[in-house]
C-alpha cells in the first residue's frame, strides 16, 4: 500500500514546492523603488488596485524614460537632439547711443521639440524637449518656461501665453 501511495505523495509535494517557488520567484520581480513624490489625488473614484497601480507609475524616476530620450524614436539617426550653438565673429566696438529698453512684456516661444505623445485613459502627456536641455513629460495644463500646455493631440501640443497660442509638430 505504501509502495503505491509513496510516488504520489513525492509527486504532490514537489508540484506544490515549484508553485511555491514560482510565486517568491515573481514577487522579486514585482519590487519596484519607493520614492516619495506627491501624487495628486485623481484617482478619487478608482478601485483600490486602479489606484495603487497609477500611483506607483507616477512614482517612477527618470531613469525608467532614458532609454527614450537617448535613443528617440522618430529621429531618423536614432541620436538626441543637440543645439549646435554659432559664435558670431568679433566685431570693432562702435559707440552707440543707448536707451533704456522696455521690458518685454511677452516672452519669446521657448523652442520645443516635440519627442512622443502618450494618451492613456483619456489623459495625455507628451515627451518634449526644451533649449536642448533633457526631456521632461507634460500633460494638457502644465506651464514651460511661461507658457501654458493647452492641448496634446496625437501629434502635435499646442501652447499659449496670454492672447498667443503656437502649435509644435512632431514631424517638421
Amino acid at each position: 500500500m505504501i509502495a503505491r501511495v509513496l510516488p504520489f505523495a513525492g509527486t504532490a509535494i514537489l508540484g506544490s514546492a515549484v508553485v511555491i517557488l514560482g510565486i517568491k520567484a515573481l514577487d522579486v520581480f514585482r519590487v519596484e523603488p519607493t520614492i516619495e513624490t506627491p501624487v495628486e489625488d485623481s484617482f478619487a473614484g478608482a478601485s483600490e488596485s486602479h489606484r495603487e497601480s497609477q500611483q506607483a507609475m507616477a512614482r517612477r524616476p527618470e531613469v525608467f524614460y532614458a532609454a527614450i530620450t537617448e535613443r528617440p524614436l522618430f529621429d531618423p539617426s536614432r541620436r538626441p537632439f543637440v543645439l549646435q550653438e554659432t559664435t558670431p565673429a568679433p566685431q570693432d566696438p562702435v559707440p552707440v547711443a543707448v536707451e533704456p529698453e522696455k521690458p518685454p512684456e511677452e516672452l519669446p516661444p521657448p523652442q520645443i521639440v516635440l519627442q512622443g505623445v502618450i494618451t492613456k485613459n483619456d489623459r495625455n502627456s507628451a515627451l518634449i524637449g526644451i533649449d536642448g536641455k533633457p526631456s521632461v513629460w507634460v500633460s494638457e495644463g502644465d506651464f514651460v518656461d511661461g507658457w501654458k500646455i493647452n492641448e496634446i493631440g496625437s501629434d502635435w501640443i499646442e501652447i499659449s501665453q496670454k492672447a498667443r497660442n503656437l502649435r509644435v509638430e512632431m514631424y517638421k
